[in-house]
């Protein structure tokens, strides 16, 4: 009997060594230039030398990422300032927290769980698309996630890369009816952001789905219930540090000046900002109206090319993030709105059009994270 060798592996699992294969070489690359972009920007407009190879890591440790780390190292508090980062849900702070003895620093820790996660991201991608699409076409889509003017977030200590990845292999997981796996995964990604919550709406149709086909019950589908326990998690850390299972909400709202609102209300904040905030007309207004209409037409297109599963979560997801009397971040949101990576690498089978959404994309993505590497607001 004949081992198992990396040709044998090829030969039984073509399709998902391409995507790997495919997904590390393009990680590499925009990975490599994310850095690269941080450090020649910082060196150039300050005239200095960014110092040591960690010190050029430094850079991308801003905004929500020092919170994270504040909880990884010092856990969920009730005082003091930790009290304020109840808002941020447990997930990745805790791998953080995990895998930090290893690493020896929390920072790095957050940096390789978003690369990874990040290549767990596209190999799930370019699998999620073979499914609905061909295989260049997965090529593509892995492309633009990779491209996309917010995607330096999958770079860096942010959740975006841990919920893209354990979202499309849930996805995946769906799509074979390996329930176990879905309700795991669908656990974490509870447990990782508010609007996790929302693939209750997916695994519930597909299940309603297969019951209107087979018509009998099958018992495997309870494995589905653990999906809300990582929101119950995350409710019960509320409870036990407030007494209110649901104090997160009064600290987005008093702190963060996040409240629950209708998208017309959204809409019209941003629209209001074009008139007075000049200062940051692209980046809290233009940028977060474009995201509204990417989202839309995203949502539309994953309805009526895709199927129900992908329009309810493009659609709730685009709802959940415009249901606030304050719209902002919306570019980076639209990240986990994964049909409009299928859109785009359709678009791009024309030419001039593949052409446009690269030159589009690139500068844009450019400009938002040297941006964010210098510490001004992008997203």
């Amino acid at each position: 009997m004949t081992g198992l060798t990396p040709s044998t592996l090829t030969r039984r699992h073509p399709a998902l060594w391409r995507a790997l294969g495919l997904s590390l070489t393009l990680l590499a690359i925009t990975h490599v230039l994310v850095w690269l972009l941080g450090i020649w920007s910082v060196e150039i407009i300050n005239n200095s030398q960014t110092g040591s190879l960690w010190q050029s890591f430094a850079m991308w440790n801003r905004w929500d990422t020092p919170h994270y780390l504040d909880l990884a190292r010092h856990g969920y508090s009730n005082h003091g300032e930790l009290g304020l980062f109840i808002v941020f849900f447990p997930a990745y702070p805790a791998l953080v927290r995990v895998l930090t003895p290893l690493t020896g620093d929390a920072y790095m820790s957050a940096l390789l769980i978003s690369l990874f996660s990040a290549l767990a991201a596209c190999v799930a991608l370019h699998q999620l698309v073979r499914h609905y699409r061909d295989v260049e076409t997965a090529d593509r889509a892995v492309w633009y996630l990779l491209i996309f003017p917010t995607a330096y977030f999958l770079h860096i200590g942010y959740t975006e890369a841990l919920f893209m990845a354990t979202l499309l292999w849930l996805w995946v997981a769906l799509i074979h009816q390996r329930w176990l796996l879905v309700g795991g995964l669908g656990m974490l990604l509870c447990a990782t952001r508010i609007n996790g919550m929302l693939i209750g709406l997916v695994v519930g149709w597909e299940i309603m789905r297969l019951w209107q086909q087979q018509r009998r019950f099958d018992p495997a589908w309870l494995w589905t219930a653990l999906i809300p326990c990582g929101l119950a998690v995350y409710l019960a850390i509320n409870w036990w540090l407030y007494d209110n299972a649901l104090h997160f909400l009064e600290v987005q709202r008093g702190h963060w000046h996040k409240a629950p609102g209708t998208p017309l209300t959204a809409l019209a904040d941003l629209w209001q900002r074009l008139e007075w905030d000049k200062s940051r007309y692209w980046t809290m207004g233009v940028f977060e109206l474009a995201a509204v209409a990417l989202g839309l037409i995203a949502s539309i297109f994953a309805f009526w090319r895709l199927g129900v599963g992908p329009g309810l979560w493009s659609a709730s997801n685009l709802l959940l993030m415009t249901s606030t009397g304050w719209a902002l971040s919306l570019p980076r949101y639209i990240l986990v709105i994964f049909p409009l990576f299928i859109l785009m690498a359709e678009l791009a089978r024309t030419a001039w059009l593949r052409a446009a959404m690269d030159v589009l994309c690139l500068a844009i993505f450019t400009t938002m994270a040297i941006e964010f590497a210098h510490g001004h607001w992008a997203f």
